[in-house]
This record gives C-alpha cells, sequence and structure tokens, in this order.
C-alpha cells in the first residue's frame, strides 16, 4: 500500500459508503483492522417487513428494518413460511414492495392476506 492510498468500501444493497479511511504508513495496522471491519459490514444485508403488525407468533411491525439476519425465533418462522418470507424484501427494494402490496394481482399481495388470514385470527 503506498502511503497515501485510499480505502472506500461501499455496500451492494443500499450503495451508501460504508466508511473511507485514509492510511499512512504510520497507521497502516490500524487501517488493516478497519478494512476487515468494513469488509464484514459492507456483506450484512438489510431487509424490511412489508406485512401487516404481527404480535403473534413473534411481535413485528410494518415496515421493521432488520440488518444481518432475522432474531432466531423469527428466522424459524420464516424458514417455515413461505408467504410470511414474502413479506421480508430487501431495503433497496421497498418502493417497488410497497406498489406490488397493493396490487392483488401480485404474488407479494396475495403472501400479505396469507399471512394476514393465518397470523391475525391466532391473535384474540
Amino acid at each position: 500500500m503506498t502511503d497515501d492510498e485510499t480505502l472506500e468500501t461501499q455496500t451492494a444493497t443500499t450503495g451508501e459508503t460504508t466508511t473511507t479511511e485514509t492510511m499512512t504508513a504510520e497507521n497502516e495496522t490500524v487501517g488493516t483492522a478497519v478494512a476487515s471491519t468494513v469488509s464484514a459490514t459492507a456483506t450484512v444485508s438489510q431487509v424490511v417487513y412489508v406485512g401487516p403488525r404481527l404480535h403473534f407468533p413473534y411481535p413485528v411491525a410494518r415496515l421493521t428494518i432488520f440488518r444481518g439476519s432475522l432474531p432466531a425465533p423469527l428466522a424459524a418462522i420464516v424458514a417455515a413460511d413461505e408467504d410470511l418470507a414474502a413479506c421480508f424484501v430487501p431495503v433497496a427494494d421497498l418502493g417497488a414492495a410497497k406498489a406490488r402490496s397493493g396490487d392483488p394481482a401480485t404474488s407479494l399481495a396475495r403472501s400479505v392476506v396469507a399471512v394476514t388470514a393465518k397470523y391475525l385470527k391466532k391473535e384474540g
């Protein structure tokens, strides 16, 4: 690395710059640690829940954003239910997902209806 080389990493899902660190000969060791952290951070994905507000089987509000993985109890339920899994979309696709959830001809809208029927009737 040169004395004034700049390391910049962008996240693939959002396009936002995660961090910028200028490294010099004096802080190359620190820069290496930062580069490792940036690489780990850049691979973390974000999803947003676009389904109905749930209290059962795991409390989730509409438009909740999850960074990285879902909480273990929720992940187990999502893995077993395709309709619930369809309600988690990448943050970058939120606008399109909102439009699809309002169109009854789309699979996302049908998934939202199925999740509503399946989980909201169990709350009471």
